[in-house]
């Protein structure tokens, strides 16, 4: 899990969604609040949200819930 606001760039190309150009992006953007601010950067949400961190708010896996 990678927390949006406190990853280093390395950390953040490595999620699905995010790519060099939009990693910077997000860096130059911080503080991120919300996933509308991440799509305005360029994030790939859909591919991303499973692997970050938003204010401490990440999305879980359904499979998570399902027994």
């Amino acid at each position: 899990m990678v927390d949006i606001n406190d990853a280093k760039l390395g950390e953040l190309i490595k999620v699905p969604g995010i790519g060099l150009k939009t990693a910077q992006n997000i860096i130059d953007k911080r503080p991120i609040k919300n996933v509308s601010v991440l799509k305005s950067v360029g994030v790939i949400t859909k591919r991303a949200m499973p692997f970050i961190e938003i204010n401490n708010i990440h999305q879980t896996r359904l499979s998570k819930w399902i027994n």
